[in-house]
């Protein structure tokens, strides 16, 4: 009797906790939900596919369902986010203001004719977390004082703000129409170095460290058998030389300055710079950077002055003229810097405004500085 009572008992629960269970709800094959991709802290990129022919609706939208909260997307509750446009009959659409380290809930959505909804299948994702180590003093963008300059006569709350010394808040401005984080984030010579010199020193071997886990062995072996293989100076208008030189730059600039001599292609580049293997433009360019690895920085300047004077400097990609930029700041030549910034920045649209603010606060400075050491 009791074996049979506990039977009973078990039998009623399991069928109340089923019926307690979420249903998901019905879907349509008339729309589909797809992947999330470019997933940061705050944003998202969602995909979806409208499955019927829109010419033939009078009125069509579609768009994305989201929540932090399933039980709410079964409702259909959640907040809808409209795609713009088709590209064939797939959509995408980029949601931001997102909460980091979040699991949320989204579905595709077809509105026909303003009259019917219809629901793809419910799917899930999270934004990025950040480990602890993210969010150490070490790891930054930039200090208050490496932006002293940009924020003078700036108001509180304008896109310059706000300003903080750690990464850890990089989500709150990482949009921002300022695009702050890119001028910090994306250089070989660092605005860093120049702005903040002490706290540089600092916190640099992380970011280093960071970098020098960035492993790339299939690229470095191609561009070491091209440099084995060089026998004498290289022409210009070598079609592999060209190749080499795209891919050979595009490698370089992910290696930091300070581990450069440490690695075998470097080595053979400075090997063959040594023999003037190298077109003379490249040469130049090349002897630039190598005497800002050594922090040389007269002596870049003098070597950029140069080339200069030889070639179209205006023609140089915004790596080349950041670098050549913050070479001139760092030898306290503000009239190099200057002809620089007048010539192939103030109207190069690869530089946002914020940077160019900076460049010409900067330079100004510098001057003013330079001026006070000669009276």
């Amino acid at each position: 009797m009791k074996t049979k009572l506990f039977m009973l008992c078990a039998i009623v629960c399991a069928m109340f906790l089923t019926c307690c269970e979420e249903e998901e709800p019905a879907t349509s094959r008339k729309v589909e939900t797809g992947k999330v991709s470019e997933i940061t802290l705050t944003s998202a990129t969602f995909h979806g596919v409208v499955n019927v022919d829109i010419s033939q609706y009078n009125n069509v939208t579609f768009g994305i369902m989201l929540s932090d909260s399933k039980a709410e997307l079964n409702e259909r509750g959640g907040e809808m986010f409209k795609a713009k446009a088709l590209i064939g009959t797939d959509f995408k659409i980029e949601i931001g203001n997102l909460n980091p380290e979040t699991k949320y809930y989204y579905c595709s959505w077809l509105f026909l004719n303003s009259t019917q909804y219809e629901f793809g299948d419910i799917k899930e994702f999270e934004t990025i977390k950040r480990s602890p180590e993210f969010f150490g003093e070490t790891n930054f963008l930039f200090t208050s004082k490496m932006v002293s300059s940009l924020l003078e006569g700036i108001a509180p709350n304008s896109t310059f703000t706000p300003i903080v010394d750690n990464k850890a808040e990089e989500a709150r401005f990482v949009n921002s129409d300022a695009h702050i984080v890119e001028i910090f984030d994306s250089c070989e010579v660092c605005w860093q170095e120049y702005l903040d010199k002490n706290e540089f020193e600092k916190r640099r071997p992380a970011k280093v460290k960071t970098l020098a886990d960035k492993k790339t062995p299939y690229v470095e072996n191609s561009l070491l058998h091209y440099l084995d293989t060089r026998t004498e100076a290289i022409t210009d208008s070598s079609k592999e030389w060209q190749a080499f030189r795209i891919d050979y730059i595009e490698w370089v600039r992910d290696i930091p300055l300070e581990l450069r001599s440490e690695n075998a292609v470097y080595q053979k580049m400075l090997e063959l710079y040594s023999k003037e293997f190298f077109p003379k433009s490249f040469q130049m360019e090349f002897g630039i950077t190598e005497s800002a690895r050594q922090k040389d920085w007269q002596k870049a300047a003098l070597q950029l002055a140069e080339f200069y004077e030889m070639y179209e400097i205006k023609e140089m990609d915004d790596f080349f003229l950041r670098n050549a930029i913050l070479i001139s700041l760092l030898a306290k030549e503000p009239e190099l810097a200057f002809v620089i910034y007048k010539e192939a920045v103030l109207s190069n649209d690869n530089f946002y405004p914020v940077e160019k603010r900076l460049m010409e606060r900067e330079i100004q400075k510098l001057r003013a500085e330079n001026l006070k050491k000669h009276k």
